[in-house]
């Protein structure tokens, strides 16, 4: 039943935060929500202006590749790279439309790794063309500990071999983030 309520919740959440979905391809994992710098903090760091528009991705869960029971293995990790180039020039085909020509950057937040750890998740999302830093600090204990609590849900009904490795209640958040004419450089074909 809980299942069944998480996709729903996720719904209404997503309206409320103004998030959508940009394309009609099936494979893409991304949605996106425009903002500015100034209404994520931590992209002030980046030197973009208060004011400058920005895209924010969030995964589209129920299109993410499943991960194997037993964990990633080659193949997995050719899907999520595939999918990850495929909706990464997706987005760039987006933001050269005539009413998106403002976008100055590409972000997302992620828990996939911390920078500084010399991950395989770590030189993937650089390996893509992503800066990146820390994000906890810009989130408040309390927020932290619910959207921990979101997130599990959400693996839980979409992926659920993602948690096994994890520790809920704590998964450090990175931003990453990539300039406008970065992400057309490498993806707007």
């Amino acid at each position: 039943m809980l299942r069944k309520l998480i996709p729903k919740i996720d719904v209404s959440l997503r309206r409320r935060q103004g998030i959508f979905e940009f394309c009609e391809d099936s494979e893409c994992i991304f949605r996106l929500s425009v903002t500015t710098a100034a209404q994520t903090p931590a992209v002030m760091n980046t030197g973009l202006p208060a004011e400058a528009r920005i895209i924010e991705m969030h995964f589209w869960n129920e299109n993410m590749p499943k991960l194997p029971d037993n964990g990633p293995d080659l193949a997995y990790a050719k899907r999520l790279r595939r999918a990850t180039v495929s909706s990464l020039r997706e987005i760039a085909a987006y933001i050269q439309q005539p009413d998106k020509q403002d976008i100055k950057m590409l972000i997302g937040v992620t828990f996939l790794f911390h920078p500084g750890g010399a991950t395989g998740a770590e030189r993937f999302i650089t390996g893509l063309g992503f800066s990146s830093l820390p994000y906890d600090a810009y989130m408040n204990r309390v927020h932290r500990f619910w959207e921990n609590i979101y997130l599990a849900l959400i693996m839980w009904t979409y992926n659920k071999a993602t948690l096994r490795a994890r520790q809920v209640f704590s998964m450090p958040r990175t931003l990453i983030w990539m300039t406008r004419d970065e992400l057309l450089d490498r993806y707007g074909g």
